[in-house]
């Protein structure tokens, strides 16, 4: 169905259900883009009508059976009493074959129909009128389409459908199941005549296994993300992984790769050659079963032709004491046999290096040759941003590409994982955290915690029912050298070996566990400098040790892990910005309230232990202190224990070039009894270093301040206005004018010159992003002179020229938009900007900040209102129930231009709003 004309009202729809007289009133509440799918809600629905399970129909050739009702026109009944309107139309069954691989290109269901046709419809098309049909499977009852149009040209029982797996791609639509209990994963379909396979076969056909992903498992495909090759040289490349096992004499191929780096996707992919080139493809599945040698044997020998077994984590299989997987029956019995039949059988298996390291490589070398995966960064990266482009376009487009890349990090599986829900918020007008909460997406932790398990990284059972679980002595020393990063190795070594120092237990050495943490591929090292492949990796170490038990922490090993930052002051920052980001994480999780009290109690108790590392190296004392006060969960401590650790410092450093940095953060994020402690300090720095150009980190968090004297505030300000003189064009700039713009008590000749300086900055800087910023603050004065408005104004149009896509040109629009000074061509210009910006953002929270002021214009064209109008009402058929569609309902029924329907469902938003309100 395609959207309604505007102006046009939208048609009254009914139902009918089977037999039933009634006539049951419905609301159209989701059309489809593109297809011809809509989704309709009884007002009034009985109780008898059941959910359906959805299907999704496999991508390879063949046929489904299908099943339908429909009220095609030649089932048209004379009419008579009692037997008039839609009741003459009676309802005929169909059936048919769904002819999977037809249809590629346009993506709808094939149909042939082989239910016999009317003698005589009375129509050239005998089946006019059967559009709308569901058409579910004969055998397993899936809704697997509903039946769209016919293609006369193709035969009389041709006709084809709209797929709904299709539709259950769209969130909207998934969002409007979920309240009702409909599940939104659609089940796989089997082919007609396809023997359903036992479901604990350890050893199945690739398709079969592919039939059976779900969630983000189906981005193991082509069809949902493109491959990466590591390059047509590499030895892990897919087809020279292909080509080797093929000239091979019995010998397989072993993948060595860290956690997420393309183990298993490589065996889906060398599987997909292995098929174009007529071979059979089997993959061992995990579980239990102590036969699968014998299954595999039994797998090969089933039918002729070459076969290739992917056993992907072979280390499942070859468990100490519990070994499923016989490699010496596979090398001496299960290959000669094959050999001796004409058989090529060839092994793709796959391991993790920490597994390799204890395994018994004499055994594997005998069947398996190593090949070790590509997984440099610039690989690395270049496979995630493939996955952020593919899976995340609204959040790429919402955040902007830097962004996404620095939330996702560049290990594949986790950027896969982080995307995917970074994408389901931006889709759903979510907020999306800076670095907090992307742990709590079930798959990524549920990862993590797997991965990190088959290492011997997380805390094991109870033994004992009553004596809580704890991390053992080697995770402590991991989760403090994963804390000290990034850093120089020794830097990350002295960390480890000062946690270990402070437990009893026979423990490897520091240099040990952080080699194995490389080689595990949890910690990256770029030259010196070691890195954690993730920030998720971090949190999820350092919270095993804080709390083992979820809200049961252990104060003895989270003791133990925090004296390994007493090792240097960077430590010491390192670990309080690592603490910062898992603290938030357990703050939105609501179980920060146990572990905080501990930590605060932890440094008070080692404040001047503190205070004497941190005067130990002026510069990284500097930037430590800073990511101390920054906030969670040091900066009240800090306040609390300041003549033992930030007085001391201050004192002895506070007029170097390098107090910069704590004044920068602690101006910025102290609690406001702590910050002002700073003012004086910063205000005699500025004085000596106050022309350097570094001296706006002091100054924009200064003018920042709304709690200070006045005094205070026009040293400040005379500052700033002095450094301008020297520094008006400089980047830096940007964020000196931006508080200094945003202060409301500045005298006349202060501001003349803050706005002269803002638009020389802009003459140079409109065309970056960042600039939006400060035309924000620019536009938001009220004290322009006409020249100095036209220029703002003018800068602000073109910079939306370039712009207008980004999430953040909504607070530029809501400024530019409540000017009542604007032209009539700038007005034309900032009213489409905001227009094609709601285009786009209309379904997100923040749309309400451009509504706002574009529905408050009063010279709105008749078609730019009416867009505005229909932009209004769809955002708040979302967001009626929050506070700032007070704004937008107050702006809207304000306007004297709205038709009789726009009225009408305003009033209803207004009236849906009071009763929150």
């Amino acid at each position: 169905m395609d959207p309604q004309p505007c102006g046009v009202q939208a048609p009254s729809i009914t139902v009918m259900l089977g037999t039933d007289a009634v006539e049951l009133p419905s609301t159209l509440v989701w059309r489809a883009t593109g297809r011809d799918l809509a989704l309709l809600q009884l007002e009034n629905p009985p109780n008898r009508v059941k959910s359906v399970t959805f299907g999704r129909l496999p991508h390879v050739p063949g046929s489904v059976e299908f099943s339908g009702v429909g009220f095609p026109a030649f089932m048209q009944r004379p009419a008579s009493e009692g037997v008039n309107g839609l009741r003459r139309r009676d309802s005929k069954r169909v059936g048919g074959f769904v002819q999977l691989g037809s249809n590629m290109k346009s993506g709808q269901l094939d149909l042939t129909i082989t239910t016999a046709l009317p003698v005589d419809s009375g129509t050239e098309d005998p089946w006019k009128g059967i559009s709308g049909t569901a058409l579910f499977t004969k055998d397993s009852g899936l809704l697997i389409g509903v039946q769209a149009q016919r293609l006369p040209a193709a035969g009389t029982g041709s006709v084809e459908a709209e797929s709904i797996a299709d539709a259950l791609e769209d969130p909207n639509f998934r969002k409007l199941l979920v309240p009702n209990g409909v599940p939104t994963h659609p089940a796989t379909v089997e082919l007609s005549g396809q023997t359903n396979a036992d479901p604990m076969t350890a050893v199945v056909e690739q398709q079969e296994l592919i039939d059976g992903l779900g969630g983000f498992k189906q981005n193991l495909t082509p069809e949902h993300l493109p491959f990466v090759s590591p390059g047509i040289d590499h030895e892990a490349e897919p087809q020279n992984l292909f080509h080797r096992l093929v000239e091979s004499d019995g010998r397989g191929i072993l993948l060595v790769g860290a956690a997420g780096t393309g183990k298993t996707r490589s065996g889906f992919e060398v599987g997909r050659i292995a098929l174009e080139a007529d071979w059979r493809v089997l993959h061992v599945r995990p579980g239990r079963e102590s036969s699968i040698t014998d299954q595999i044997s039994e797998q090969i020998f089933k039918e002729d032709g070459d076969v290739l077994v992917v056993i992907d984590y072979l280390n499942e299989y070859l468990k100490e004491n519990d070994s499923q997987l016989d490699l010496s029956a596979l090398r001496h019995r299960v290959l000669p046999e094959a050999l001796r039949r004409g058989i090529h059988v060839a092994l793709l298996a796959s391991v993790r290096p920490g597994w390799l390291q204890m395994a018994d490589r004499v055994l594997l070398h005998e069947l398996f040759d190593e090949v070790v995966l590509r997984q440099d960064e610039e690989f690395q990266r270049l496979v995630a941003n493939n996955a952020l482009t593919t899976l995340a376009p609204t959040a790429v487009r919402q955040l902007g590409s830097d962004r996404m890349k620095a939330i996702c990090g560049h290990r594949p599986i986790i950027t896969l994982l982080i995307a995917r829900e970074l994408e389901r918020r931006a889709v759903a007008g979510l907020t999306i955290p800076e670095n907090a909460g992307l742990r709590a997406s079930g798959d990524l932790s549920g990862w993590l915690e797997r991965r990190l398990k088959e290492d011997t990284l997380t805390v094991p059972s109870r033994i004992d029912t009553f004596k809580p679980a704890s991390a053992s002595d080697r995770l402590v020393a991991a989760a403090a050298a994963a804390a000290a990063c990034p850093q120089p190795r020794a830097e990350v070594i002295a960390a480890a070996d000062a946690a270990l120092h402070r437990t009893s237990n026979d423990a490897p050495s520091a240099e040990s566990i952080v080699a194995t943490l490389t080689d595990l591929g949890w910690l990256e090292s770029e030259g010196d400098t070691l890195s954690v492949a993730h920030d998720v990796v971090c949190d999820q170490l350092v919270e095993s040790v804080i709390l083992p038990e979820r809200n049961n922490p252990n104060r003895d090993h989270t003791h133990v892990l925090l004296s390994g930052c007493l090792t240097s002051p960077r430590t010491i920052g390192r670990y309080a910005m690592n603490l910062d980001r898992l603290m938030n994480d357990l703050m939105l999780a609501g179980r920060a309230e146990s572990v905080s009290p501990m930590l605060n109690a932890w440094f008070t108790d080692n404040a001047t232990a503190i205070g004497h590392v941190m005067r130990l190296e002026a510069n990284a004392g500097s930037y430590a202190l800073g990511a101390v006060c920054s906030g969670p969960p040091w900066s009240n401590a800090a306040v609390e224990c300041w003549r033992k650790i930030v007085g001391p410092w201050l004192d002895e450093f506070g007029d170097s070039v390098v107090a910069r940095h704590i004044l920068y953060r602690g101006l910025r994020n102290l609690p406001p009894d702590g910050a002002l402690r700073l003012v004086p300090t910063a205000l005699a720095w500025l004085k000596t270093h106050g022309l350097r150009r570094e001296a706006s980190y002091v100054l924009s968090p200064l003018l920042s301040r709304v709690d200070l004297a006045p005094e205070p505030v026009q040293q400040a300000v005379t500052r700033t206005l002095t450094w301008l003189d020297h520094h008006a064009t400089s980047t830096d700039a940007g964020f000196v004018l931006n508080p200094l713009l945003s202060r409301g008590d500045l005298g006349v000749e202060d501001s003349e010159r803050a706005v002269g300086a803002a638009l020389a900055w802009l003459d140079e800087h409109a065309a970056i992003s960042g600039a939006g910023f400060l035309l924000r603050m620019l536009l938001s004065r009220g004290d322009l002179g006409v020249e100095d408005s036209e220029r703002a104004v003018g800068a602000a149009l073109a910079w939306l020229d370039e712009h207008v896509a980004i999430s953040g040109a909504r607070f530029v629009l809501r400024m530019l938009l409540s000017r009542g000074d604007l032209g009539v061509e700038d007005s034309e210009r900032a009213v489409a900007a905001a227009l094609n910006w709601l285009d786009e953002h209309v379904a997100t929270s923040d749309a309400g900040f451009v509504l706002r002021p574009l529905m408050s214009r009063g010279d709105l064209g008749v078609e730019d209102s009416e867009r505005a109008v229909g932009a209004a009402l769809a955002w708040l058929d979302e967001h009626v129930a929050t506070s700032d569609a007070g704004f937008v309902l107050r702006t809207l029924l304000s306007r004297g231009d709205l038709g009789v329907e726009d009225s009408e469902r305003a009033v209803a938003a207004a009236l849906a709003w009071l009763d929150e309100h």
